[in-house]
């Protein structure tokens, strides 16, 4: 439903014409605005508000009435005003250390500040300045001559510093150490850049990485995600989330791999057999049974081409059927020693027809995924139908309770993001974790409930970390 028709449907009803919407309209609308809401959610939990108060305006066009809505566009708004007054404050009081610092030549600390200011504020023109100046000054400190030696690394070192290459400009200053060996401004740079640049490869693994390693996950590319895993469990071999996130995504991996195997066997079989090719058509599809032995098509294109008179070996890897003994011939007795044997006996019931039970019937193939999408446990369901359309790709049932249990699953994991959202926005930290948790638990690839969680935990260990 479209925006314009949203609108004639509240003049329509403004004019006590209304009737009741569609079905598929209210169905619609609560689409839309569950989309526009986990966007404004992620937007607040970013700190992005303007974007967030953007998108609770949009939910409030289509629903004016929504409550959800209209508490976060009250919090985002006093969000932005909050945050312009601090920082303005912050600021301020920020620059006037950076110029204390330059004018006691307290480089690093100087830049260190800028950095942070320009960190919130990429365009603040006063820091910008600052920032050239200096520039300016260490490139002139490098070509002046004579000079100690040492002094061009010293001073090329800082200029790496103010653009955070941190490993580099350690290098530099070790460098200049070599030279002048009793400057101990220098070692200490040394040190503090190393210590930077541990921190900044902490960070850069242990949280940006698990975003993209989970983001990695969310998207399908499990390759990815394998890397990522590793390289924080290298880092921290303690993780057990890390190991546990490491072992479920080799398993989809080599589910994926398996999937893109059978799929190329699949093609080339198809091929071969409408061409005629039966026995090399043969030879794909029993690939795809020693991959997966409980493959549907693939074993009903095996009876097919047996059916066609095609010698059908055992599949690659599977045991051959033990050969049947044939029943002995009985003795042929000729000439007078023949005996005439008994006459048969007639049992009760004889020349009667024989009654044929009733076969029973056939169970449905998804009924687990069913029954566990029934009692709740949606993780499981999704897992099953995903198995299940991988292995019958023709089950069109199976397809279609994949797509449900799916979007129940987005459904579920968007409420409880977007309720823990909202304690968040009231300071109900303990709650909303809580909430962002569950939303993992029934969907471990929602990715905004990641980047919250990810939010929090950045945030605690920047107070840790703080003096």
């Amino acid at each position: 439903m479209t925006r314009t028709r949203v609108r004639l449907a509240y003049l329509v009803c403004a004019g006590l014409l209304c009737r009741p919407a569609p079905v598929w309209a209210v169905e619609g609308d609560k689409k839309i605005v569950n989309e526009l809401l986990d966007k404004a959610f992620e937007a607040y939990v970013d700190e992005n508000f303007d974007r967030a108060i953007e998108n609770f305006q949009k939910v409030l066009q289509i629903d004016p009435k929504d409550k959800t809505a209209q508490q976060g566009l009250k919090h985002a708004q006093k969000k932005v005003e909050n945050e312009r007054k601090l920082m303005a404050e912050r600021e301020e009081k920020n620059l006037k250390k950076v110029k204390g610092f330059v004018r006691r030549e307290k480089w690093l600390d100087a830049m260190d500040v800028l950095n942070e200011i320009l960190g919130r504020a990429p365009n603040e023109f006063e820091a910008l300045k600052i920032q050239k100046e200096l520039r300016e000054l260490f490139t002139r400190k490098m070509s002046v001559t004579p000079a100690p030696p040492g002094t061009r690394q010293a001073y090329q070192g800082l200029l790496l510093y103010m653009e955070k290459r941190y490993d580099e400009a350690a290098d530099l200053w070790k460098e200049s150490l070599t030279l002048r060996p009793d400057d101990f401004k220098l070692s200490i740079y040394a040190e503090r850049a190393d210590q930077l640049f541990r921190e900044s490869r902490r960070y850069d693994v242990l949280v940006v990485g698990r975003t993209r390693a989970r983001a990695a996950s969310a998207a399908g590319n499990y390759e990815e995600a394998v890397s990522l895993w590793k390289s924080i469990l290298d880092f921290d071999p303690s993780d057990e989330e890390s190991r546990r996130e490491l072992t479920r995504a080799e398993e989809m991996l080599e589910r994926q791999n398996r999937k893109s195997r059978i799929g190329e066997h699949y093609d080339r079989g198809l091929s071969l057999f409408n061409e005629g090719r039966f026995a090399e058509s043969l030879a794909e599809w029993q690939s795809i049974i020693s991959i997966d032995p409980e493959n549907e098509v693939a074993l009903d294109y095996v009876e097919k081409i047996r059916e066609k008179g095609v010698n059908v070996p055992p599949a690659p890897g599977a045991a051959p059927a033990p050969e049947q003994a044939a029943p002995p011939e009985p003795a042929v007795v000729e000439g007078p020693e023949a005996v005439k044997g008994p006459e048969p006996a007639v049992l009760p019931g004889a020349g009667q027809e024989t009654p044929v039970p009733a076969p029973e019937p056939e169970s449905d193939p998804n009924e687990e995924g069913i029954a566990a999408f029934n009692r709740g446990d949606i993780r499981s369901a999704v897992e099953f139908f995903l198995n299940r359309a991988e292995r019958s790709p023709g089950d069109a049932a199976a397809g279609e309770w994949l797509a449900k249990v799916r979007d129940e699953q987005k459904r579920l994991a968007s409420e409880r993001y977007q309720s823990g959202t909202v304690a968040y926005s009231q300071g109900k930290m303990v709650e909303a974790i809580r909430e962002w948790q569950k939303a993992l638990e029934i969907d471990p690839n929602h990715v905004p409930a990641m980047r919250a969680l990810n939010k929090v935990a950045e945030k605690k260990g920047a107070a840790s970390d703080a003096p």
